[in-house]
């Protein structure tokens, strides 16, 4: 309507380089430098490309015409009534296609779209959902179990009506969980493609039936068809598995500029049209809607059987506590393992044992044998000592008086390990005005002798550390050979193989025998008042010698109990074997604090009490290995952990040349230079670590021993699934070959970017290790004669009757040799029965069963 003179003003007022009109006005405006009309975009151009990974390890680029898109936005906004009056959260990444449908839907419905900067702020997801005015949800599961395992029990918010859930299985528990906290909310399980514009298919969640193994995947959105396939493209019937396809409006042009992946995935059906294939493995319940069985990918051959992973993680998430379950196989020394993965659910609510932490504050130990004085004036002397002891090591390398650490190191051959107590040794020698530090380096500035530091300085109570005073001597005596790798220093603390000095160095004197008293007092007084009525599951650490396993065994003796004595190396098992022989109810295992438990073959959540006598200064790093142990904690959990918290001279020669006293690389204690921390500090670390009512026992009459017995509870709220209950379900409900060989609980799993299960970062756990570490021998004379077959297969003569077959060597090649030579001794049993079986302890029972049934009435 605007005259064409107006027209022609405005355009050159405003000067515009582009006008936005009508077809009419476009016929004015074509003229002068008016010449390119730009054409409006068709429905079958391009609306966006969205990268998704690539199983060849480069990612493909999704064409997604703006028809395609528009089909699945429109009817989404139709289907669940989404308006102007909507508020919706955004919290997908851009570069995940389940935002194209957050802004578009948004803004073609005229909804408010609420974006949150990050999917992994929970704190202010949580605020956002809070402020009661969040009406759609529309996110990965994961993401929706994070919200819930992140608000407060009693959290409600009748605002939210709708959630829709896709890109990866959803939990059969989690739709109550949500309506639990939002009524009034209507649950949507999605599915289809990055490939099929968004999604293809839907299910309403109203309730979910006793004989589920999951959801299901639901129907086909409006103009989509979804197809289940088999290998010949033909249409399956009903219960019969083959490949989800997706067809109709929603396809996707292909993969951007690569023909070969398009033509892989994307093809012209003879009767069905353009089809995309998923990938997905499904079938069509006689209900019309379609069952989702997992990824094609996760289909494996394992044990000559073709397996589906979706299974076995359907029937685990069934399983009493069990929040999420992923099985995957992993490959350990060469062979191909079965693996599932758990997490727990939470109690909303964290249990503590107060009456321990109450009780454990008021516990007192007086040392007997030697005053506080006589204790600091011994101290004091053999710090003297050990600064000789590190002058005269320098000395030995005739610096002139410039001393630099490196130069040492380099031109004497000093192995590099000892950098760090060379340093700790020149910096206690400068503190005490014998060396001056400048730069990198230090100069000599006086002498110091400790020669005769014991001379004329002696007291009868001296006698309790003779072993340690012998060990300082020959510390003095081989130091440079230490240095130079030419001896071990474990060499001097175990002394011809025997233990006496370390035995005494950590329980043989009256101030460590104290300290041992205090931590066994407070294992007792944890065991008593435990709120749980069962068997209490301790785990000591670093446990060593056993001279503190002695101490709390002997306090605990007749309470309920199992004790696992750990250690780095199994050495110090053999050792405290002997010493602690009359306990019976002590497993021997190793374990490292430094690297992951999971991996280690320890589940989340398997003990009640951890210990720890003055081994978590050891550790690389001291935050990383209380997290560590923290996970192995059950709900009630608590640690006790004694640790040197007074810096002396003396620890810097005696356990300053191990190993371990170097092994420090966390930020903090580089800095300090030193592995040792002070209680405060401790306090600090373990509060950090996720613990609460972190207190210290101190020894009675202000006694100072330079130590502390610290307790500290593990302040966690999950639910820890039964391991036992696990496997019993699953060979209930699937084939026996399908039974992991281990099942790992983890308190979450690692995750990509786009919020889905990182399977790579899944802990590999060396199954192995446990039947070694746990060997029961056979009983029966089945069990005699099954162990002798399996020797001369596998070549194993330490096989426990409670050992993992499949584990052990016993695969599809091993069972078929198996079931051979058993049948050679006459017994009859299938491949199927020694998987349904998989122990000696098991397969024995198996077969004397059958032998029984076998006799008839009259023979004897």
């Amino acid at each position: 309507n605007c005259p064409e003179e107006r027209l022609e003003f405005i355009k050159e007022q405003a000067q515009s380089n582009l006008i936005l009109t009508d077809e009419k006005a476009a016929e004015i405006l074509d003229k002068g430098r008016w010449t390119e009309n730009i054409d409006l975009s068709q429905p079958d151009d391009t609306a966006y490309v969205i990268f998704t990974s690539g199983s060849t390890g480069t990612p493909k680029g999704v064409v997604i015409s703006h028809d395609s898109a528009c089909n699945t936005i429109l009817d989404i906004n139709e289907r669940f009534c989404i308006t102007y009056k909507d508020k919706l959260i955004g919290i997908s990444s851009f570069s995940f296609d389940l935002s194209v449908y957050d802004i578009f839907g948004a803004l073609s419905s005229g909804a408010e779209l609420k974006l949150a900067p990050s999917a992994y702020d929970m704190h202010l997801i949580k605020k956002m959902m809070a402020s009661g005015d969040i009406t759609v949800w529309n996110t990965v599961p994961s993401i929706m179990e994070l919200l819930i395992s992140n608000i407060d029990n009693d959290f409600t918010d009748d605002s939210l009506r709708a959630v829709m859930l896709s890109g990866d299985w959803i939990p059969l528990n989690l739709p109550e969980k949500i309506k639990k906290h939002f009524p009034n909310a209507d649950v949507y399980s999605l599915g289809g493609a990055t490939e099929a514009s968004i999604w293809s298919i839907y299910y309403p969640v109203d309730s979910i039936e006793d004989s589920w193994n999951s959801i299901p995947y639901g129907y086909p959105l409006e103009n989509q068809n979804i197809w289940i396939l088999d290998e010949n493209n033909n249409i399956c019937p009903p219960n019969v598995r083959g490949e989800i396809c997706i067809g109709g409006r929603g396809v996707a042009k292909g993969y951007l500029n690569d023909k070969e992946r398009t033509e892989k995935s994307f093809f012209v059906h003879k009767t069905l049209g353009y089809i995309y294939k998923t990938g997905d493995i499904g079938m069509l319940s006689d209900r019309k809607w379609v069952i989702f069985l997992g990824r094609k990918d996760f289909q494996v051959k394992l044990h000559g059987y073709r397996i589906e992973l979706g299974e076995i993680e359907s029937c685990l998430s069934q399983c009493s506590n069990v929040s999420d379950a992923v099985a995957d196989v992993k490959e350990v020394e060469g062979r191909k393992r079965l693996f599932a993965y758990v997490t727990p659910k939470t109690s909303g609510q964290i249990v503590k044992n107060t009456g321990f932490a109450d009780k454990a504050a008021k516990l007192e130990y007086k040392v007997k044998g030697i005053t506080s004085e006589k204790y600091e004036l011994l101290q004091n002397r053999l710090d003297e000592i050990s600064l000789g002891i590190m002058e005269k090591v320098f000395s030995e390398f005739d610096m002139g008086n410039e001393i630099n650490i490196d130069r040492i190191i380099t031109e004497n051959n000093i192995d590099p390990k000892f950098r760090k107590i060379m340093t700790q040794w020149a910096d206690s020698l400068a503190e005490a005005g014998i060396f001056e530090k400048k730069n990198e380096s230090y100069c000599r500035t006086g002498s110091h002798t400790a020669e005769n530091a014991l001379k004329d300085f002696s007291f009868e109570e001296m006698n309790y550390w003779n072993a340690a005073l012998e060990f300082l001597a020959d510390c003095e005596e081989n130091i440079i050979s230490v240095l130079k790798g030419e001896k071990s220093s474990l060499s001097l603390l175990f002394k011809d193989g025997k233990s006496d000095i370390a035995d005494n160095l950590y329980g043989d004197n009256p101030v460590s025998a104290g300290y041992n008293d205090i931590m066994a007092e407070a294992v007792k007084s944890f065991i008593t008042d435990f709120p749980e009525k069962r068997t209490v599951r301790i785990l000591e650490i670093g446990a060593g010698v056993g001279a503190n396993s002695a101490a709390v065994l002997e306090k605990i003796s007749g309470l309920d109990y199992t004790y696992d004595f750990t250690d780095m190396s199994p050495i110090f098992h053999e050792i405290a074997k002997d010493k602690l022989e009359k306990y019976d109810n002590v497993r021997y295992k190793l374990l490292d604090i430094d690297k992951s438990v999971s991996e280690q073959g320890y589940q989340a959540g398997s003990y009640d009490l951890i210990i720890s006598g003055n081994v978590l200064h050891d550790s690389t790093d001291a935050g990383k290995a209380l997290v560590n142990l923290r996970t192995l904690l059950g709900s009630n959990g608590a640690l006790i952990m004694l640790e040197v918290t007074q810096k002396r001279q003396f620890h810097k020669i005696s356990m300053g040349l191990t190993d371990s006293y170097s092994a420090y690389s966390d930020k903090f204690r580089l800095e300090q230079n030193s592995p040792l921390l002070e209680y405060e500090q401790w306090e600090k670390l373990i509060s950090r670590a996720g613990y609460s009512d972190i207190s210290s026992i101190p020894l009675s009459d202000g006694f100072n021993g330079g130590q502390n017995v610290i307790t500290a509870a593990a302040d966690k709220k999950y639910i820890y699934p039964d391991i036992n209950e696990m496997y019993e379900m699953l060979r209930n409900r699937v084939m026996s070959y399908m039974i992991p060989d281990h099942i790992v609980i983890l308190e979450s799993f690692p995750y990509t970017s786009n919020k889905k299960i990182n399977r790579k970062l899944l802990p590999v756990v060396d199954v192995k290790e446990e039947d070694t570490e746990n060997y029961e021998p056979p009983s029966t004379e089945t069990e005699i004669m099954l162990s002798g077959i399996l020797e001369d297969i596998l070549e194993n003569s330490h096989l426990s009757v409670t050992a993992n077959l499949v584990n052990a060597g016993i695969d599809s090649l091993g069972g078929i040799t198996f079931n051979t030579r058993l049948q050679d001794n006459g017994i009859n049993v299938g491949l199927s029965e020694i998987y349904a079986h998989p122990t000696i302890r098991e397969l024995g029972k198996l077969i004397d069963e059958r032998k029984n049934e076998d006799i008839e009435f009259g023979e004897i």
